[in-house]
């Protein structure tokens, strides 16, 4: 419920008018309950302040803004409120669901480290929850990115729900369903054989493997061994999940105008189409790891940019002047390396800048 609490006047918070005052208020103390308010979204109520010395106080206050099951059906599955350095389950299940959806590709710790903000900068950013990191919540996972993380989560469970047979089946079944499940598990590798709707003895020894690599089962007299229940459903789901982010995203083949492409030096946390096209390219040539194409130059891209300097000789160390920084030497680089592989087709369609913009680099 909302429950009763205690406000406190921190000055310059009440908003006189003509017929009434305005008071903010936020749930929590400082900056930090403030941040959190922020991240909650604002709530407009009319009720009634009253002094700390009042006897008589009203039965019930009236909140005609709010509705419960607005609230109730639009929950989320995550916690909120949670930010660097904080650890615990509720750290470890927000890593897992940004690992699903490709923005955390490091181990699931439980730790809110510099990986785990950074992965919620991007999802935020690609999101709109945010435009950039100097905005208020930029890298917290407050409710708002709770609420949207656990959209996409559903969202996604929900699509891939839609290609997996239904649970259930078992020695003897027949029919499309077992067949949607043996070309499932031969893209696995655990069926081998032709697909033919039919539930034998190889289908069974195919989820019994299947069951026991995702420790389903343990021995083949373990209760549903071999059989298609709701454990093995799930393992399988999870499974493809974990495969579609994985999948990488195909590299676009149309080529920027030429000023659009490489007109500026890119450095950390820049965004915009050019810095996906520089992705796309360096992945091409096997330094950009990050399951997806995104806008932001992030921590993956500072890296593969790293990768490609010192395979180039462009720097030696991370701490050479420009390390890191998609610069002038390095675009011309890559330009030179992209004609030799046809990549790029026309000199006009390339725009090499040497002007730097806000930051020095090779």
């Amino acid at each position: 419920g909302i429950g009763i609490g205690t406000v406190h006047d921190r000055g310059g918070a009440i908003i006189a008018s003509e017929d009434s005052d305005r008071i903010d208020i936020w749930m929590g103390h400082g900056d930090e309950g403030l941040q959190r308010a922020l991240n909650l979204g604002v709530k407009r109520v009319t009720g009634t302040i009253y002094p700390s010395k009042t006897t008589q106080l009203a039965d019930n206050i009236y909140f005609p803004k709010v509705s419960l099951s607005h609230l109730i059906k639009n929950r989320s599955l995550l916690a909120s409120n949670v930010g660097l350095n904080d650890r615990g389950d509720n750290v470890r299940k927000i890593q897992e669901s940004l690992k699903k959806l490709g923005y955390y590709g490091k181990k699931v710790t439980g730790h809110y480290g510099p990986s785990t903000v950074n992965a919620v900068y991007l999802f935020q950013v690609e999101s709109k929850i945010i435009t950039g990191e100097d905005d208020l919540g930029a890298g917290y996972f407050g409710n708002q990115t709770s609420l949207s993380l656990s959209k996409k989560i559903k969202g996604l469970e929900e699509k891939v729900k839609e290609e997996l047979p239904k649970k259930g089946l078992g020695k003897g079944d027949k029919g499309e369903e077992v067949k949607k499940l043996q070309e499932i598990l031969k893209k696995l590798g655990y069926f081998q054989e032709e697909t033919t709707g039919f539930y034998g003895l190889k289908t069974t020894a195919a989820v019994l493997d299947f069951q026991k690599d995702k420790k389903v089962v343990k021995k083949n007299t373990d209760k549903g061994a071999g059989h298609f229940g709701p454990g093995t459903y799930s393992a399988l789901l999870g499974t493809i999940i974990q495969l579609e982010e994985d999948i990488p995203e195909e590299p676009s083949k149309e080529l920027a105008k030429e000023e659009d492409l490489f007109a500026r030096t890119l450095a950390l946390n820049d965004q915009g189409e050019d810095v996906k096209s520089l992705q796309e390219y360096l992945k091409e040539f096997g330094y950009f790891k990050y399951p997806h194409l995104t806008k932001t130059y992030g921590y993956k891209t500072q890296e593969a940019v790293l990768a490609f300097q010192k395979d180039q000789k462009i720097i030696k160390k991370n701490t050479d002047h420009g390390a890191g920084v998609f610069g002038p030497t390095t675009q011309k680089t890559l330009q030179k390396l992209l004609r030799e592989r046809g990549s790029i087709l026309s000199k006009n369609h390339i725009l090499i800048s040497s002007s730097i913009v806000g930051v020095a680099g090779n």
